[in-house]
């Protein structure tokens, strides 16, 4: 038995089914990340290089809260030390040094054509910045400067009015950045 699926639209379009009742298609696929740099979405920043003498405990080195009623999605973060180095990551964390007086950083549009900004604060902290009253969820390290992979592969979400703080625990005193890959925008997945 033949089936026949129509557009709808008036364009006269159909689809084939296969005798094995699959629907035959021809797509081309564009990772998230692409598609979110091609309509403005992605925004990229970084600590640049922080100087950490503080080694018994951790700092806080990046803060992001979103402002925005779109979530964040960040999809990468690398970062590393000039020597081995801890990473922990904070959900939702409200007070601390880092947070009441962390330096601002501006995100850069990765689509230089687009006029689409990050609608979050972004800041970095420096030795010894506090970040407390949220929740651990991940511990991460990495070797000297290794910054070859990222510190995670899964996508974090932050939203409206969330935030998210990565801290750093070197071995030694050091030198220390973050850079970050992220995007706002609504997904219709």
């Amino acid at each position: 038995m033949a089936f026949e699926i129509r557009d709808g639209t008036g364009s006269t379009s159909t689809a084939k089914v296969t005798g094995k009742n699959q629907l035959a298609v021809a797509a081309d696929t564009m990772p998230r990340e692409g598609r979110a740099a091609f309509d403005g979405y992605l925004h990229a920043f970084t600590t640049g290089p922080i100087t950490l003498t503080t080694t018994g405990s951790y700092s806080g080195l990046l803060y992001i809260t979103n402002s925005d009623s779109r979530p964040i999605y960040i999809w990468q973060i690398v970062a590393f030390g000039t020597v081995a180095v801890r990473w922990q990551f904070v959900k939702n964390p409200t007070t601390g040094t880092l947070i009441s007086g962390g330096t601002s950083i501006s995100a850069t549009n990765v689509n230089f054509a687009s006029t689409l900004t990050l609608g979050a604060t972004l800041k970095k902290g420096g030795d010894g910045s506090t970040v407390t009253n949220g929740t651990t969820f991940l511990y991460a390290g990495n070797p000297a400067f290794d910054a070859s992979s990222p510190l995670t592969r899964t996508p974090i979400i932050i939203g409206q009015s969330g935030s998210f703080a990565l801290m750093c625990r070197p071995s030694a005193s050091c030198d220390a950045f973050v850079s970050a890959v992220v995007s706002q925008e609504d997904l219709d997945l």
